[in-house]
């Protein structure tokens, strides 16, 4: 993609590998051309792009031969692909699928030979030749003196010498040569050639290193999708990433959806444990329709007390008896030890005639 204004709308690639503004191939002999091309009036620069179909490519065995079936993507050398490969890092983007392989040896493939070769109508040479003129000299007119003087008339035949060039069809096709020889831009020589692709533009997401090693045999407790970069794991037990980081993670979702932490950053959890908490902004406590409250600890009994609005007004209540191995705390020397458990007193709002609930 080139952008740079509403006219220059793409360019040739300028020798990124994998690179993600890669959109097609430049077809030079497309089969069916769309669009009214009302960019502009002038289409002297134009080229076709194809977006979908067969297309011939120029390729590299820059990043090893290609063989059927692989996905390619831009190579180092502007203008010419390579083949896709998961062992390499990034995001990037491949333009379609190779039909066939490139070994570095023939610079056209059997394909792309079929898709030059031209028929052409040429002129052969003049030769001469005999022909044989006949000429009616019979009148067929209604004028009876016309007739009688003319007589009856007849077949004329007679012979004359002439030239004649005969048009020949004419089968052009390409050697398919050898593979020209490159520089890539590690300054390695590589082969270059041709053969047909199926445009199937596509983003994909390449494994790091240690993954890649992984996908290529060393282990088979792995897998890694070469396209998508997903791993899945073959075996159970735990990963250790050994006091590392992960990155640019989109979701964590726990076994059974049971917690999961989206990209929004929201926590969703049917328990939450923390040793200290801030909260910055706003702390909901329930819904509209499921209304709750807050559990507090009564800090001389140790008994377990809930906090609520009832008609816009805070009051407590005792909840459950605390579990047995619930300590409870014994009163301060500096504090006069209570005579009985005062009964909670709700704190009155604006509102009028509250009605607390013990």
């Amino acid at each position: 993609i080139d952008g740079s204004d509403s006219k220059n709308l793409v360019k040739k690639a300028g020798g990124i590998p994998y690179d993600p503004k890669i959109v097609g191939v430049i077809s030079t002999k497309p089969g069916f051309v769309a669009g009214g091309g009302s960019v502009e009036t002038d289409h002297s620069d134009d080229v076709i792009m194809a977006l979908s179909g067969r297309v011939p490519v120029k390729v590299s065995d820059e990043n090893g031969p290609v063989l059927p079936g692989d996905r390619l993507t831009s190579s180092s050398i502007p203008g010419v692909a390579m083949r896709a490969d998961a062992s390499a890092t990034g995001t990037g983007a491949t333009v379609g699928i190779a039909l066939e392989g490139f070994n570095g040896i023939k610079e056209f493939s059997d394909g792309v030979v079929d898709v030059l070769t031209q028929k052409e109508l040429v002129e052969g040479t003049p030769e001469a030749v005999t022909k044989k003129v006949s000429k009616d000299t019979t009148y067929y007119g209604g004028d009876v003196e016309e007739a009688k003087k003319r007589g009856p008339g007849g077949i004329i035949e007679s012979f004359i010498n002439t030239f004649i060039t005969r048009t020949e069809t004419r089968i052009i096709t390409p050697d398919a040569g050898s593979a020209k020889e490159m520089t890539a831009k590690d300054g390695k020589t590589v082969k270059v050639g041709k053969i047909m692709l199926l445009v199937s533009l596509s983003s994909t997401y390449r494994a790091d290193q240690g993954l890649a090693s992984i996908a290529s045999g060393e282990t088979n407790a792995w897998a890694v999708d070469s396209q998508s970069g997903k791993v899945n794991v073959n075996f159970f037990g735990d990963i250790n990433m050994q006091g590392n980081s992960i990155y640019d993670v989109k979701e964590i979702q726990g076994m059974f959806a049971k917690w999961k932490i989206d990209e929004n950053g929201k926590i969703t959890a049917k328990e939450l444990e923390v040793d200290k908490a801030t909260v910055k902004d706003e702390l909901n406590v329930g819904t509209a329709e499921k209304p709750t409250g807050i559990t507090i600890f009564d800090s001389v009994t140790g008994n377990p007390y809930c906090i609520k609005i009832i008609n816009g007004a805070m009051a407590t209540e005792p909840t459950a008896s605390p579990p047995e191995s619930s300590p409870t705390l014994e009163p301060s020397p500096l504090t006069p030890e209570p005579t009985s458990t005062p009964e909670p007193i709700p704190i009155q709002s604006d509102s009028p005639d509250p009605t607390p609930t013990p």
